[in-house]
């Protein structure tokens, strides 16, 4: 028995040193796309010392209570496996480790134009921050994954992941003091890495914490620009740029060629040609262009929301820009020229670098540019993401939020449907059950989650001048099961007009609650009796109140009491799109605020239920 024990041990020492190497190095794609890699290599990474001597000792203490042939065979046993532990040991700590395959720059030399020796084909990620313009070349930053600068008085993280093909800049001053990372490995396909003043893990594509003591928190980013390095030149001709580490300068070749397809590797995992897009996100709305199409056409004239954008490469189409298409309140429509672009209008020409060279708007310079009133709820949200991050949520993700608008196609968009707050990453708090919130802690201190009842209908009957009847529950009507009657409403709600039949998500909304829908109770037939207990929603199909709406009446009643939580008390909530999260002892003064938001908005107080 004593024997038995002793092999599950050592199989299990081997074992846990191997999933240790495999979670974030040399990862094979069926665990990058696992998505609980996160918490598997974190755990394992941070516990491995722990493990090792917890059954180290466990093996010494077998072998000293076995008898003396028990004793031999243990030993000769720990032999084979002993060695195949430390080879996997030396592997995934010396030789197979990002920290090792990667190694940081050794020396960074920045030239001016004049004096640089790289070829102008570069691709190069260009920031300019503060009067001054740098250039970090992009198969340096793919071969070291990171490099950390400034550019004037700004900290800068400069990354890019080769694997997903994404570069992004970072503002790395986090509560007064300037982080620098070391590169951990790959974690679902995206390059993640440890700070070493905290140990927080970070994930390169998003600035996100993931793991550790600042989880949660989100890096700023810092505006930058890829192009190649003599486009970026022309924009910029008093820039900086990095020059080679002498030490790795065949790396750096080696990997321009990969990136050109123009060499392979092994587990070089691309396609001939690669799926590549050219995303544009502005106020909430968001779109990919497809690199290969756009290259073929050259641009495109379209309206992302509200916001009219043209979207165009330059002449060798190796690199990508966005602009808005609106240019002192005239919206232009362009099309491809010689170097460049006209715009019908006025006949103009214009550079790819959104500058006008000749004509009637000579010296204009297309810009992406927020609204007054977007630039006011994108500062909210980032008030809001900034003082939360300075709360542990446990036992649930918090990244931070965005805000989701819709209908950005109809016209006469003005950011006034939808925009609820959506949590950032795919481990957000949000995503999780209502049992499962309830079990969390803001600081250590246990959370209430404080529900607005039928928050729609409530909103509806303020906004219709009707009082709320006289019951907890506005879904319960007698003789009915309110599930069905909840569905009801969020189906016609959701339709603007009246169903002849059970639409299937309100089948399914019935059946995830439990229940069977009755046979013979069609949503004609209930039509009348809801009607007669909700009589606002007689002309509902006739109204130009839509659920858009109601979801932003809903949205900005939850994010103002957010705000006045954090402005006037510096109580963090968390919100859960029609209910908040917050602390316990928080509770009545969260409350109170909640009801004096939607009370502003919609002259009528709510019914609050606490989970």
């Amino acid at each position: 028995m004593l024997l038995t024990i002793y092999y599950i041990v050592l199989i299990g020492l081997v074992l846990a040193e191997l999933t240790k190497g495999l979670s974030a190095n040399g990862t094979p794609p069926f665990l990058q796309k696992l998505p609980g890699q996160m918490h598997l290599a974190h755990f394992m990474w941070s516990n491995i010392m722990l493990i090792r001597v917890v059954l180290i000792i466990a093996l010494v203490a077998m072998v000293v209570m076995a008898s003396g042939s028990g004793r031999w065979t243990m030993i000769g046993g720990a032999v084979p496996l002993g060695l195949a532990w430390f080879g996997i040991f030396w592997l995934f700590e010396k030789i197979w480790t990002g920290r090792v395959k990667f190694p940081g720059i050794t020396q960074k030399v920045f030239a001016t134009a004049k004096d640089n020796e790289l070829d102008p084909e570069l691709q190069v990620i260009g920031v300019d921050h503060g009067g001054e313009q740098k250039a970090f070349p992009v198969n340096m930053i793919t071969f070291h994954h990171q490099i950390v600068d400034q550019v004037a008085d700004l900290p800068v993280w400069v990354t890019y992941c080769g694997l997903c093909r994404s570069g992004r800049v970072y503002d790395i001053n986090v509560d007064g003091q300037t982080l620098d990372f070391t590169l951990v490995g790959a974690i679902s396909f995206n390059a993640t890495f440890e700070d070493n003043q905290t140990g927080t893990w970070w994930r390169q594509e998003t600035g996100e914490a993931a793991k550790g003591k600042l989880a949660g928190r989100v890096l700023e980013d810092v505006p930058s620009e890829q192009m190649t390095l003599g486009n970026w030149l022309k924009k910029h001709p008093k820039s900086l740029v990095l020059q080679y580490d002498p030490k790795f300068t065949r790396k750096y070749n080696f990997i321009n060629k990969l990136q050109r397809f123009e060499a392979t590797k092994p587990a070089w995992h691309m396609q001939e040609t690669p799926s590549l897009v050219i995303g544009v996100e502005s106020d909430g709305s968001a779109r990919g262009y497809d690199w290969e199409q756009l290259k073929s056409r050259g641009m495109v004239n379209d309206d992302l929301g509200s916001a009219p954008i043209v979207v165009t490469t330059d002449p060798d189409r190796t690199s990508a820009a966005a602009y808005s298409r609106n240019v002192d309140g005239e919206v232009l429509a362009f099309e491809p020229a010689d170097g460049g672009m006209t715009d019908s209008q006025t006949g103009s020409t214009w550079d790819w670098f959104g500058t006008c060279q000749k004509g009637k708007m000579k010296g204009k310079q297309l810009k992406f540019e927020h609204t007054e009133k977007s630039s006011a709820m994108e500062a909210d949200v980032k008030s809001l993401n900034k003082f939360l991050a300075g709360f542990e949520l446990e036992g649930g993700g918090f990244s931070g939020y965005w805000r989701l608008f819709s209908n950005g196609d109809i016209d006469g968009f003005d950011f006034q449907w939808g925009g609820r707050l959506y949590g950032v990453g795919d481990y957000s708090y949000q995503t999780i059950k209502k049992t499962e919130r309830q079990k969390m802690t803001i600081g250590g201190e246990e959370v209430v989650e404080i529900d607005i009842n039928a928050s729609y209908l409530t909103i509806l009957h303020g906004i219709a001048g009707y009082p709320l009847p006289n019951r907890d529950d506005l879904y319960a009507i007698g003789g009915y099961n309110r599930t069905i009657v909840k569905a009801w409403i969020t189906a016609t709600i959701g339709h603007h007009g009246f169903h002849t039949r059970w639409p299937p998500n309100a089948i399914r909304e019935i059946k995830d609650a439990g229940f069977d829908k009755p046979a013979g109770l069609t949503m004609t037939s209930l039509q009348p009796v809801i009607l007669d207990h909700f009589p606002m929603l007689a002309d509902w199909p006739s109204q130009k109140v839509t659920w858009a709406d109601l979801m932003f009446i809903e949205s900005e009643i939850i994010i103002g009491t957010m705000l006045e939580l954090m402005h006037s008390y510096g109580i963090p909530c968390f919100s859960v799109h029609d209910s908040i999260i917050v602390r316990k002892s928080d509770q009545q003064i969260a409350m109170d605020t909640l009801k004096d938001q939607f009370f502003r908005w919609t002259n009528i107080e709510p019914r609050l239920k606490v989970n």
